[in-house]
């Protein structure tokens, strides 16, 4: 009894009929959409120059060209667990709460319930009541194993070590290693179906209506495991080197080469997304909606690919590096009946969501927040900003710590880590971020083309090579990842090599000198792969003194 009374965990038990819901004045306020999406820093669809990657997102860009980009937003926790509530209240959350609707019965539902028709799909969280959004059959399970459930969530939270559950599995964050309990349970089953028929699904709601409409998707996406492709072919990420480990599991190998590898996944990913987000917006147009509604597009948290260091996890002062991929994120706010879009740099936060909404609505909120209206006459000041260390029950700090952040120092350093600075200028979009390792001019050429050894400069294990038999592009599926082990006289540690589907070259990399059992890892374009058998090739790149080069073909192993 003293558990459930004391600890965060007895809110799994109050999620049902958990509502602060006002009687808000909702008489002719407009529909409100809310597309969240998850582990996608501003710099992935930024370049340093400020603006935005309109050849590989142009339906991001098109909404920041409809819509006021505020490119000076940031999160306020690093964990969708925390970062989510804070979106949905306009509160900073402690760190310790479960993100249900007991524990945050103040929310953005709760608010509108009682005058709008709702359709919210949250994906992890749960802050939607069960009476306004239900959840299918396995919300009734009986009391008794909600006890048991809760029991081991709050274990977890509480302790100090980090999840051992690979997210990878379940497409959840690291909450938890929770057993099989009641909430991981219907996270997972939310997150496993996070496919393209769950969109449509949502894209299926929306639809104009007598009365006012909330229409909220949180969407696992860019988040890993990365598996998509621009086209929606999908490729089996199951395997494919991870590069991350250490103590948290959450830092990157100093093989660059391999933090390469893994930042062009998501932002293949994200150029999956970029056309959700095209959908998205081509469905409120058809519906009536667009020049009717608050139109929200935002993320709830970024994700750093620099070699050596976390790419989320840990204490704030050791991830300090990474801030500006970690708290920068996009967000678009689209008030009706919007001419034209703009760009807005005042200083953003997440939790500055809900109270934009109800300006931009006219509806009264009827609970006080930690945020600040984006369109108001009052702002943060300019200079600093303030996230929760959501890593902070980990032991490092105490629960709940907000740290201070740089907001002109992180504005600066983002830069650094714009979409321009990680890949190449010029060529053909489609080729744009397979040229992301080293001589990224032979990306895309013939093999045959090339002067090709006939002397092999050593052998290369690539595995399970079966699966290059049996590709199936045609039903949305191919073999795109391929890593293996290299060996030989050559090529060493750091060399060059290229890798070659049917013929041209997919994808180039170096060998790799910190992972153990790897010699290397790339992905390879979707457009390369034919249905049936296919011919995967690795070469030795070597420069003669002519300026030109050489493949020297590695035999299978």
């Amino acid at each position: 009894v003293l558990f459930l009374v004391a600890s965060p965990a007895a809110d799994l038990v109050r999620t049902g009929n958990a509502s602060a819901a006002a009687d808000v004045e909702v008489d002719g306020a407009p529909p409100v959409v809310m597309f969240l999406l998850d582990e996608l820093p501003l710099a992935s669809i930024m370049r340093s120059d400020g603006t935005m990657d309109a050849e590989l997102f142009p339906n991001f860009a098109e909404l920041g060209a409809s819509s006021t980009w505020y490119r000076n937003t940031t999160t306020v926790a690093l964990r969708t667990f925390y970062a989510l509530p804070a979106i949905l209240t306009g509160r900073y959350p402690d760190g310790r709460e479960i993100p249900v609707s007991g524990a945050y019965p103040e929310n953005l539902f709760t608010w509108l319930e009682g005058g709008y028709d709702i359709q919210a799909d949250e994906t992890i969280t749960r802050l939607c009541p069960l009476a306004v959004c239900p959840r299918g059959a396995d919300q009734s399970a009986p009391t008794s194993n909600l006890l048991d459930d809760a029991r081991g969530v709050w274990a977890d939270v509480s302790s100090p070590g980090e999840s051992t559950t690979n997210p990878t599995e379940t497409l959840e964050e690291p909450i938890a290693d929770q057993g099989d309990t009641h909430f991981r349970r219907q996270a997972r089953q939310a997150a496993r179906a996070n496919t393209p028929a769950r969109f449509e699904e949502f894209l299926e709601g929306i639809e104009p209506g007598g009365g006012p409409s909330l229409d909220f998707l949180h969407l696992l996406l860019p988040h890993g495991p990365s598996r998509y492709y621009p086209s929606g072919v999908t490729y089996d990420w199951r395997g494919i080197p991870g590069g991350r480990g250490g103590g948290n599991g959450d830092t990157w190998t100093t093989d660059a080469a391999l933090v390469t590898t893994q930042r062009q996944r998501h932002l293949l990913q994200l150029q999956y997304a970029d056309e959700l987000v095209g959908r998205f917006i081509d469905r409120l147009k058809k519906q009536g909606v667009w020049d009717e509604a608050v139109v929200v597009v935002a993320a709830d948290h970024g994700i750093a690919y620099t070699p050596g260091q976390s790419s989320r996890a840990g204490d704030a002062d050791a991830i300090q590096p990474s801030w500006p991929e970690l708290l920068w994120v996009p967000l678009f706010i689209r008030a009706p009946g919007l001419e034209a879009g703009a760009v807005s740099d005042r200083n953003v936060q997440t939790i500055d969501l809900v109270p934009t909404i109800a300006d931009l609505a006219g509806v009264e909120l009827p609970w006080g927040v930690d945020g600040i209206s984006a369109v108001g006459t009052k702002e943060r000041p300019a200079a600093t900003k303030e996230f929760l260390n959501s890593w902070s029950d980990s032991g490092v700090e105490e629960p709940g710590t907000r740290r201070p952040v740089d907001a002109a120092a992180g504005n600066a350093d983002l830069a650094e880590h714009a979409i321009d600075r990680f890949l190449p200028p010029g060529g053909d979009p489609k080729w744009a971020v397979y040229r992301a390792g080293p001589r990224p001019e032979l990306v895309g050429t013939n093999v045959a083309d090339q002067g090709v050894s006939s002397a092999p400069a050593g052998s290369v294990d690539l595995g399970k090579t079966g699966r290059f038999a049996n590709a199936s592009p045609s039903d949305g599926k191919v073999p795109g990842a391929v890593w293996g082990t290299v060996d030989g006289v050559a090529p060493a540690a750091g060399d060059l090599l290229a890798v070659a589907v049917n013929g041209t070259i997919g994808a180039t990399t170096r060998v790799l000198r910190e992972t153990p059992g790897v010699g290397f890892s790339v992905i390879t374009p979707d457009f390369l792969w034919r249905d049936g058998a296919n011919d995967v090739e690795v070469f030795l790149v070597v420069d003669r003194p002519d300026g030109s080069i050489e493949l020297r073909p590695l035999a299978p192993a």
